[in-house]
């Protein structure tokens, strides 16, 4: 059965990585201290921090998670933690709460 095991369409959490996966339009507005990623098919919102340089252990964990940025050389690199636990993987597999993306 097709998207039987896509957890957006279970109504499940689904994070960053999985939203990046699916189909659909998705908006990137830039300012001077922040990306943000609208994803129209998930009613979904990523902000990527480019002017913090650590992250907030003491920050409630979201489905999202808490997002740094910074450049290496012209390639943006994402460090992604704070994510809730019961955010998903594109496999359907559940994360901790101590998980790392890094993109």
């Amino acid at each position: 059965m097709k998207g039987a095991y896509d957890p957006l369409l279970r109504g499940l959490k689904a994070g960053p990585m999985r939203r990046q996966a699916r189909r659909g339009n998705m908006e990137i507005l830039a300012t001077t201290n922040r990306f943000t990623i609208l994803y129209a098919n998930s009613n979904g919102i990523r902000r990527i921090w480019m002017d913090r340089e650590a992250h907030d252990p003491s920050r409630d964990h979201s489905e999202m998670g808490e997002s740094i940025g910074t450049w290496d050389g012209s390639t943006l690199v994402i460090d992604t933690r704070n994510l809730a636990a019961s955010v998903l993987t594109q496999n359907m597999e559940p994360i901790s709460a101590n998980a790392r993306i890094i993109e």
